[in-house]
């Protein structure tokens, strides 16, 4: 298997949560940390896709947005750039539900694809997956043309969609973190 880089998003506003969802706590570990943990059985290389100091206690290297305000998509583009690797795992901070086996799989998926991730049902998940550097021009593109959506973007590029039988929905509010604290699927491995 080729060595891999990741990058974990963690520079979104949290807007629906009210408060940093990154830092919010679910089994003695915050989110961000359950993310961490599973990504680093792949690789030590880890970037955090953030504007601000606030994951300085995972020891791993922060990434700014070279673009402000535009979402996810300016997190992958400045992580991409950044990363030593050609294949890379990005992965919102707000999944805590992902198990390595999953990982495993959109890994040995990802062949000569540019991008590969996950589908349940007919709702894709484009936050959790592998990304070449290959897309580097092609995020740059549909910024500078304003495009933000990670969806259409994706379209452009050579996509593998991998259909998963379990959702790994991401955590946005309250609501959501409380059934998630709640869920037997989270445990010490992750394994869903």
């Amino acid at each position: 298997m080729e060595k891999l880089g990741a990058v974990i998003l963690a520079g979104g506003k949290s807007s629906r949560m009210g408060q940093n969802k990154a830092l919010m706590i679910i089994r003695e570990l915050t989110l961000i940390e359950h993310v961490y943990n599973i990504v680093s059985q792949f690789t030590n290389d880890i970037l955090i896709s953030a504007n601000s100091s606030e994951y300085d206690f995972l020891n791993c290297q922060t990434v700014c947005d070279r673009y402000k305000n535009i979402g996810p998509v300016a997190g992958i583009y400045s992580g991409l750039i950044k990363s030593e690797y050609e294949k890379n795992i990005v992965i919102s901070c707000d999944t805590p539900f992902v198990s390595k086996e999953i990982l495993e799989k959109i890994i040995s998926k990802s062949g000569n694809f540019e991008i590969t991730i996950t589908r349940h049902k007919k709702f894709l998940n484009p936050l959790i997956g592998i990304y070449s550097k290959k897309n580097i021009p092609v995020f740059k593109e549909a910024i500078l043309n304003k495009n933000y959506s990670i969806r259409r973007i994706i379209n452009k590029t050579k996509l593998n969609v991998i259909d998963i039988d379990k959702d790994i929905f991401n955590i946005n509010n309250l609501d959501e973190f409380n059934l998630a604290k709640a869920s037997k699927y989270l445990n010490d491995e992750n394994k869903i």
